[in-house]
């Protein structure tokens, strides 16, 4: 039996666009450069069949980072900036295929943030997984999986906003589950919101226009296909999945701008197929505000 304890990590492979740069003489401001998450995983296997099942390791806390962020658009002589570059979440996973994983906090986020800009930039959100397969994860405080797209505020426009993926799964990689373990006091959380990005104010003028925001796809899947003599166990304080879409705000001016439209998500399920279930709640929504 193997342990290996650590403190709290922090893996990151988040992208930033680059800040557009400043027009002079009359020329608008550069457009925000694009930022591309990248790949955070965290798997603890068994990959030769050694039978270390029974191995553990901990962290204080857990954090895995796959953002994307979007740069500003460039400023300009002329108060005329340039748009937001856009961001896209990346992939931020952890798997437990052997052993117990034991931590305080857990946090897995692949969200994509918009930079601001005349037109705000595009934020969407990327894929954050965690799947069980023989093994187990404990968390003494909360499990939170982010997949958000926010899009930039905008001088004219607000960027849009789409939710990406988001997936708890406890079934077998390779045919029947080996049997799994999910321990949260906490929250587990599952978040794929798309948020438009807000209409900037012009005391002026007509306010900016707020962006649309469409939630994405979430879900906690657990299932009835079992090992003969394995056990799924899922405990959690409450379980809360989200995939809302909220239409950014309008900005003030001498004309308001009009506020940006929300869609809901339209895979968001929780199912539960099998195991032992224990929770003080759980929640799915996907609104549209």
């Amino acid at each position: 039996t193997a342990s290996l304890n650590l403190g709290s990590v922090s893996v990151e492979a988040n992208g930033i666009g680059g800040i557009g740069g400043s027009g002079a003489n009359g020329q608008g401001g550069g457009f925000g450069g694009a930022g591309y998450g990248g790949y955070a995983e965290f798997s603890y296997t068994d990959p030769n069949g050694t039978g270390v099942g029974s191995g553990t390791v901990s962290f204080d806390n857990l954090e895995l980072y796959a953002q994307g962020f979007g740069g500003s658009g460039g400023s300009s002589d002329t108060g005329s900036v340039g748009d937001g570059g856009s961001g896209f979440g990346g992939y931020a996973s952890v798997a437990a295929f052997a052993g117990m994983l034991t931590t305080g906090n857990l946090v897995l986020d692949a969200s994509g943030f918009g930079g601001f800009g005349a037109y705000g930039g595009t934020g969407e959100g990327g894929d954050a997984e965690m799947w069980i397969d023989g093994g187990g994860v404990t968390a003494s405080g909360y499990a939170a999986l982010f997949a958000n797209g926010y899009g930039g505020g905008g001088t004219i426009l607000g960027g849009t906003g789409y939710g990406g993926y988001a997936i708890i799964g406890l079934e077998g990689m390779d045919g029947p589950s080996a049997g799994a373990t999910l321990d949260v006091t906490g929250d587990v959380i599952l978040d794929v919101s798309g948020v438009g990005g807000s209409g900037a104010d012009n005391p002026d003028g007509v306010g900016g226009i707020g962006g649309d925001g469409y939630g994405g796809s979430a879900s906690l899947y657990v299932s009835g296909d079992i090992q003969s003599g394995k056990t799924i166990t899922v405990n959690a304080g409450s379980i809360t999945i989200g995939a809302n879409g909220d239409g950014g705000a309008g900005g003030s001016g001498l004309t308001g701008g009009a506020g940006g439209n929300g869609y809901g998500g339209q895979e968001v399920y929780a199912q539960l197929l099998g195991g032992t279930i224990t929770s003080g709640f759980i929640s799915v929504n996907a609104a549209g505000a």
